[in-house]
This record gives structure tokens, C-alpha cells and sequence, in this order.
């Protein structure tokens, strides 16, 4: 059994792919249903946000491009969220 507390090894893609579709794929049968809409989607996002950022877009908000060069705090946009990509 491995020690799950030493795996800390980051951007793990393909675990979190295959993990991710394996989800989706349980819940197919609920794809379309209103109810669903937003539990299914958070199982995407989930997957693509805890790989970490193996591809990021560059792209930023005018807002956030601001604030960079003024050296304030901000964090990575979602240009599009990962939901709504899914």
C-alpha cells in the first residue's frame, strides 16, 4: 500500500484526468438533468484546478493587469470557467 501522505508530487495530470473521467463518466446518466448541472460540472473543475496550471492561457483581466503593475496581489484569472469549458 503506498504511503499516501508522502505524495506530494505536483501537476499529477494524468491522475487527475483519468480520475476525472472516470467521475464524469459514472454520472453520465444524470448528464442533462438540471439538478445535476452544477454537481457534475464542479467534478470537472475540481479535476482541472487540483492538477495545478500545466497550461496557462497568459490570458489577463484589465483589472488584474492593473494591479500587477501597481505590485499589488492577484491571482491567476479564469478567463473562462473551467464549467463552462467542460
Amino acid at each position: 500500500m503506498p504511503n499516501l501522505i508522502n505524495m506530494k508530487r505536483k501537476n499529477r495530470i494524468e491522475e487527475y484526468c483519468e480520475t476525472t473521467f472516470n467521475c464524469l463518466k459514472a454520472n453520465v446518466h444524470n448528464w442533462g438533468k438540471p439538478d445535476y448541472a452544477r454537481p457534475i460540472s464542479r467534478i470537472y473543475y475540481s479535476g482541472v484546478f487540483d492538477c495545478g496550471n500545466p497550461n496557462p492561457t497568459g490570458l489577463i483581466s484589465a483589472k488584474a493587469l492593473k494591479n500587477k503593475k501597481n505590485k499589488l496581489k492577484t491571482v491567476c484569472d479564469h478567463y473562462l470557467s473551467p464549467q463552462f469549458v467542460g
